[in-house]
């Protein structure tokens, strides 16, 4: 199951939109939150999968061992900062 935290959220816009294309269409509109929340999820799915295009097409331009490097480089400093933090292990 999501954790709420990590559910979109109905931006005020999100709603209004929805809200008066089902006035418009001639539906009940009383289902707009339910109907917001779809879309809000839809827009973040497709923000997520753009951005997955987005770093292939960029790792796939970096040489591998420079990436490799880099990869390296990043959990070397996330380790170090999770030694620095009390009460906090690294995950490997």
């Amino acid at each position: 199951m999501a954790n709420s935290s990590t559910l979109p959220s109905i931006t005020p816009r999100t709603f209004a939109v929805v809200q008066d294309l089902m006035k418009r269409e001639g539906l009940d509109s009383s289902d707009a939150r339910q109907v917001s929340l779809y879309v809000e999820r839809l827009i973040a799915r497709e923000r997520f999968f753009r951005t997955i295009g987005d770093v292939r097409e960029i790792t796939q331009a970096v040489p591998e061992d420079v990436l490799q490097r880099v990869i390296d480089e990043t959990v070397e400093a996330v380790e170090s900062n999770m030694k620095a933090m009390p009460g906090a292990t690294p995950s490997r």
